[in-house]
């Protein structure tokens, strides 16, 4: 979807109306990536986050709408809910899921750099987010289990990639394939991690800091309201995964305040 079909579709879906176009003022702003990713600004209303998905392949978005839907009206996720952003619409034949936009919100990469120390302020917010997804899925957790694919982390893959994969790598990441293949011992370490891989627990997958939403509060830039964005890659997995994730963001973040 390009921005200047963003609107168009939102009064036929009927989430504008007239009255928002011609009162309003409307701004559509484009944060694409491996989806089309645009940001809908209104001034009459609540905006719109629409996430549109390339035609081709297993419909991750379709997932994700599912387990949004399932944590509106399933108790079991009641801990979760605060934490997911709302749906306002998915449409499974043009593959497009359209969410709350939080305007104010900031991703925590740049939450940290308006922190008064040097603990970015997502950190208790963003624990207690990651307790609430791996209390979901366990043993006697029945149902959600039913509704959760096991969900192997993508880099297991490095060592003997799915032609798929290709098609949203860069040169970067081409090289680091090629690293990994031309030494035998790391493609032994990441073989025996997979074999030891254990899915215990509902798992988002990708806790990058860009995927850490929350609001700024006050000058001294307390985060508030914390939001886990994009789980399409979420299943049952393993909790430790998660955390490694969010530990590397925090060290890396250590680094480049030291640099």
């Amino acid at each position: 979807m390009r921005a200047d079909e963003a609107v168009p579709y939102l009064v036929r879906s009927r989430l504008l109306d007239t009255k928002d176009v011609v009162r309003g003022e409307i701004r559509v702003t484009d944060s694409s990536s491996r989806n089309s990713n645009l940001s809908v600004h209104c001034t009459t209303r609540p905006g719109y986050f629409i996430k549109h998905e390339p035609p081709g392949g297993i419909s991750s978005l379709k997932f994700e709408a599912g387990l949004y839907r399932r944590a509106e009206t399933d108790g079991a996720y009641a801990r979760l809910r605060p934490f997911l952003p709302r749906v306002h619409l998915f449409d499974p034949e043009a593959r497009i899921l359209v969410l709350e936009l939080r305007a104010s919100a900031r991703h925590a990469k740049q939450l940290a750099a308006l922190a008064a120390d040097d603990v970015p302020p997502v950190a208790a917010e963003l624990a207690t987010a990651l307790a609430a997804c791996h209390d979901l899925g366990r043993s006697a957790d029945v149902s959600t289990c039913a509704a959760l694919p096991d969900m192997a982390p993508w880099a297991f893959e490095l060592t003997c990639p799915r032609p798929e994969i290709f098609r949203d790598v860069g040169p970067l990441q081409l090289e680091l394939l090629k690293t990994i293949q031309r030494h035998p011992l790391i493609a032994a370490r990441v073989d025996e991690l997979r074999q030891g891989w254990s899915s215990v627990a509902l798992m988002h997958g990708d806790v990058r800091w860009e995927n850490v939403l929350a609001e700024p509060a006050g000058r001294s830039g307390a985060a508030s309201n914390l939001m886990l964005i994009d789980w399409e890659c979420a299943g049952l997995g393993d909790p430790a995964w998660d955390v490694g994730s969010a530990l590397q963001a925090f060290l890396a973040h250590a680094i480049e305040s030291i640099s």
